[in-house]
């Protein structure tokens, strides 16, 4: 039985991907970032599916979708998460329709996630140290918004090099 590891996540428009890029070229340090097709939003994470249960999942996306509303994310800043080493995240203002909408899936896929959804964007993993007082702010990213127009199930399949990401299909919120 073949699995798939999956989740759902919010895509990100390329504004909001170029603005990412130009903020880790010009931190000069040895992080080894996200790839930029590999930014996104999580709403759930599913993990390990077997290939039978993905039109089940693509079905109670569709009807979620078609009863959920757009609606806009508005970033805060970027911070270290974890401690001083552990990851770089894009953090945003609390936002009900994302947290409606994050919870809203869990439950109709029968997901066991127990904590609040945080939306975030995930820029690095982090092997050593970072300060967070060595990690600059971008003013940018404490007034950029996000539009959140559709829903999508990726999967991740991980390597020697890292994650590869491939989005299975998108459904537009209404």
């Amino acid at each position: 039985m073949t699995e798939h590891r999956l989740f759902v996540a919010l895509p990100l428009p390329d504004q909001t991907k170029k603005l990412i890029t130009e903020f880790q070229a010009n931190l000069q340090t040895d992080i080894k970032w996200i790839p930029r097709d590999n930014l996104h939003i999580t709403l759930a994470f599913i993990g390990a599916t077997p290939t039978e249960r993905i039109s089940v999942i693509n079905s109670v996306l569709e009807k979620v979708s078609n009863s959920s509303p757009h609606f806009n994310l508005k970033t805060k800043s970027i911070k270290v998460v974890k401690g001083t080493s552990g990851m770089i995240w894009v953090t945003f203002d609390e936002n009900h329709p994302y947290t409606h909408l994050a919870i809203s899936i869990r439950e109709k896929l029968n997901l066991n996630e127990k904590r609040k959804p945080l939306p975030h964007i995930n820029l690095a993993r982090l092997k050593k140290p970072i300060q967070r007082k060595n990690l600059p702010q971008d003013p940018r990213f404490g007034e950029h918004a996000i539009p959140c127009t559709q829903i999508e199930l990726w999967e991740s399949e991980l390597s020697h090099t890292g994650a590869e990401y491939k989005v299975i299909s998108t459904y537009p919120l209404k």
